[in-house]
């Protein structure tokens, strides 16, 4: 009967980690693919700011005029508000993506901040089902959720790909806001703000973020690099652990540098060889998750069970190597965010005549 709990337990496990890496995939290829939409079938054209429109709460959509390669002329406002205006300077020019059959939409072509974050969760749900389908046991049962899973997330994904000739989407959020920017006359961006004062502001930012960018690289680099371990760790014992029932006999209660307190539970089981192992279980919380007495599946290594030992948790197994995994890759995108807008040549400095 345990045998078949625990390969219920395992199965499960697969499904979370299945479920997971689609959402994860999903996310990185709706980001990846629509900016893609944009540069395989839009034209890139090279336009002029003339204005902005302001969405309240210091969010500004620049407003571009630009010509088509057949030679008609157009007026549109971005897609896209942000609160940093240095690039948003009357009269400065930049390449743009417009669609000729939609002449209101218009995106920045400058940049692959986007591109990047949907290439960073497409290639997460990649490993995430790498694992499930790969790494551990794969079963009939698996084949069937992810043939299902798959026309679900294709069927669902299909929703979301402009065919040709539709108009490009905008997130919900991003429609809105610009639906109110629509409603603001174009105005200069230096009559809406002190130019001088912005200026100065940006150049002191531009220091801090030259300061901070090394580290949150390194932060980030080194996060990675762990996560690495501890999804290696995490999915041999997934691979290739035993499970057995254990007993929790006991609490250990551990203090912290802020005064709090958690507690571990201490779990005593029989390994495969017929040795009882003793061993306490990394995870702590405050009020106690576990009581002494209670039953629990624990997770170990043939030959190494003392060192190994684990409480099983099935998906959360993996939350660990994920929320470093995720801390990881916001301090390396912040850092190379803070490089990329700190170097003086992705800075547009804002005039102070028109």
């Amino acid at each position: 009967m345990f045998q078949l709990i625990a390969g219920a337990a395992a199965a499960w496990n697969q499904v979370g980690l299945l479920v997971g890496g689609a959402l994860c995939a999903g996310i990185g290829a709706l980001l990846l693919g629509s900016r893609l939409h944009w540069r395989l079938r839009a034209s890139r054209v090279t336009a002029t700011v003339v204005g902005v429109r302001p969405s309240g709460r210091g969010t500004f959509f620049p407003v571009y005029r630009y010509t088509l390669p057949n030679g008609v002329s157009g007026e549109a406002t971005s897609d896209t508000g942000s609160s940093a205006t240095e690039g948003m300077t009357t009269g400065r020019a930049t390449d743009i993506f417009v669609f000729p059959e939609h002449p209101d939409k218009v995106a920045e072509a400058d940049g692959w901040i986007q591109e990047i974050i949907g290439a960073v969760f497409l290639a997460l749900g990649l490993v995430l089902f790498y694992i499930a389908v790969i790494v551990l046991p794969f079963t009939r049962y698996t084949a069937v959720m992810a043939v299902v899973m798959a026309f679900y997330a294709a069927a669902k994904f299909r929703k979301f790909v402009p065919a040709p000739g539709d108009r490009p989407r905008v997130p919900l959020m991003q429609k809105l806001q610009r639906m109110n920017a629509q409603a603001a006359p174009v105005t200069p961006i230096e009559k809406l703000i002190d130019v001088a004062d912005q200026r100065a502001q940006q150049e002191k930012q531009r220091g801090s973020l030259r300061k901070a960018a090394p580290f949150f690289i390194l932060v980030g680099l080194a996060m990675l690099g762990l996560t690495v371990h501890l999804a290696k760790v995490t999915a041999r014992l997934e691979a290739s652990g035993l499970r057995s029932s254990g007993t929790v006999v006991g609490l250990d209660r551990r203090s912290d540098s802020d005064g709090g307190s958690t507690y571990h539970a201490i779990v005593r089981f029989t390994d495969a060889s017929g040795a009882s192992v003793q061993f306490t279980d990394a995870v702590g919380t405050n009020p106690p998750h576990l009581k002494s007495g209670d039953i629990v599946t624990v997770l170990y290594l043939a030959g190494d069970a003392q060192k190994s030992a684990a409480v099983d948790r099935g998906i959360w197994n993996w939350v660990a190597p994920g929320a470093v995994g995720a801390f990881g890759l916001i301090f390396l995108a912040a850092g190379v965010g803070a490089r990329r807008r700190s170097s003086p040549s992705n800075s547009s400095p804002l005039a102070l005549d028109h």
